[in-house]
């Protein structure tokens, strides 16, 4: 059996991962706003209206069965700029998924997700041993395909049909990093950690 992740935090020097919990509500609302519909456009959630539907969308999060939920800090902006999650954690296989990610525009294209991500990949292979860490989305989802690759990722294929999100049906595109490749792959994101 592998470990559960329990993140209580991960920092480098130019970002915080901190547990998600209801008190980040009027922060995630106010970055939220920033640009809400096209960061929301592929996601199962947002754009949020109010308050009390990052509040209601928060405490659903946190109900998720294998789910880890995060708030990222920038160190440089000196605020959070948006969420992640380890999903789909599987502890008999040593498996689970980055999912969930999403930053507030001026975040977008910065050092913040290349910081995260390696963070997330590092403790999962790293410190717990995990054999396979993979990303999914949309297939018509470019930004999330190009992130993937840049990160490491290698495409493993598409489900055709697979979802309907938001009305619309979702073909999704499958990217993993596995144990055996991890070493290189942190190499070059390592490499990346340029802020």
């Amino acid at each position: 059996m592998f470990a559960i992740p329990k993140i209580i935090s991960l920092e480098n020097k130019a970002v915080k991962i901190l547990p998600l919990s209801i008190n980040h509500t009027d922060e995630l609302f106010n970055i939220s706003i920033d640009d809400g519909e096209n960061i929301f456009y592929h996601m199962f959630f947002g754009p949020f209206i109010n308050k009390n539907e990052v509040e209601q969308h928060i405490t659903n999060f946190l109900k998720k069965p294998n789910t880890k939920n995060f708030v990222i800090y920038s160190l440089r902006m000196k605020k959070i700029v948006g969420c992640a999650s380890i999903s789909d954690i599987n502890t008999t296989h040593g498996s689970a998924e980055l999912s969930n990610i999403w930053y507030m525009k001026t975040a977008q294209k910065t050092e913040v997700n290349t910081n995260t991500i390696y963070l997330l990949l590092s403790h999962l292979f790293d410190k717990l041993g995990y054999r396979r860490v993979f990303w999914k989305c949309d297939v018509l989802n470019n930004k999330s395909k190009k992130a993937a690759t840049r990160l490491g990722f290698k495409a493993e294929g598409i489900f055709k049909k697979h979802m309907i999100i938001k009305g619309r049906n979702r073909d999704t595109a499958w990217f993993a990093i596995t144990f055996d490749n991890w070493q290189q792959v942190k190499t070059n994101l390592k490499s990346k950690l340029v802020f």
